[in-house]
């Protein structure tokens, strides 16, 4: 499997280090509010707690289920506050539901049986915070679940959806994300009603929708030919603005992240295990 590390990088001075958070980390959650950030260990089923003014360890919280032994990669999903963590421990199938506020596991759910040699993105989730909803896509199977925190988070309605072939042409990225601003869902290129889980429409030459500002959605695209391009969206036409190029990759694709504040945004190449910072235009 390789290796996975937490690293922080100063953008301003360039200078990296190794962050201890855990065997295996995978995902993160920022609770500002409360200066936390909190770190999915895939192999420990646990989450390590750390302090984000400094990244210091400062406590663990433990899932509540056995170690993973395989190469089925646990995920994470939150919302913008991080008080609501979905676990998504993906060889076993489940989802555990941890309230940050009151520290708890508020529940966990089977949504599938245990697969421990399915890879990356077996489940894929995100957090409406406000209605206090989560979203699991099963992969494989192609089902949409909508967990409800109105029921302690058990299954309020799944749907069959199916996004086309060439948004699914990526290293099984989570494809699903949820947007506060639209109120709406996109499951790779196609654009989901919350509520419903039907399906709207589709967007042209996206592959997974990634972030979003007054105005615009910003979305990823990986070509058959493993080129990665950043997409820009008409929030209210849902038409494409524009589609740059990023850099070609090969076995796995880019990541993106942003930082609106500061008008940056970064992209990882994992397969170099390098990440390029650049200006927000």
């Amino acid at each position: 499997l390789g290796g996975s590390e937490m690293i922080e990088r100063n953008i301003k001075t360039g200078e990296s280090r190794v962050v201890g958070a855990g065997f295996w980390p995978m995902k993160m959650a920022v609770r500002e509010t409360e200066d936390r950030l909190y770190v999915m260990n895939h192999f420990e089923t646990k989450l390590s707690i750390l302090r984000l003014s400094d990244l210091e360890l400062v406590g663990e919280f433990s899932l509540g289920l056995p170690t993973c032994v395989g190469d089925t990669i646990a995920e994470m999903a939150f919302d913008s506050a991080g008080t609501i963590l979905a676990c998504l421990v993906c060889e076993q199938g489940k989802v555990v539901v941890v309230d940050t506020v009151d520290s708890k596991i508020v529940n966990t759910v089977t949504l599938a049986e245990p697969n421990d040699s399915y890879g990356p993105g077996r489940f894929q989730g995100a957090v409406d915070g406000e209605k206090k909803r989560i979203y699991v896509y099963v992969d494989k199977e192609q089902l949409l679940y909508r967990l409800d925190g109105s029921n302690d988070y058990e299954v309020g309605k799944s749907a069959s959806v199916i996004p086309g072939e060439v948004a699914r042409n990526g290293y099984a990225l989570s494809g699903v994300f949820y947007s506060p601003l639209l109120k709406l869902l996109f499951v790779n290129d196609l654009v989901v009603h919350p509520t419903t889980l039907k399906t709207i429409t589709s967007l042209e030459g996206v592959s997974r929708v990634v972030a979003e500002e007054p105005g615009v959605i910003y979305a990823q695209r990986r070509g058959a030919d493993l080129k990665e391009y950043l997409v820009r969206i008409d929030s209210d036409t849902l038409e494409v603005i524009s589609s740059d190029y990023i850099l070609s990759t090969e076995k796995m694709a880019s990541y993106i992240s942003f930082d609106f504040k500061n008008r940056k945004y970064a992209v990882s190449n994992p397969a170099e295990a390098e990440v390029t910072v650049s200006d927000l235009e």
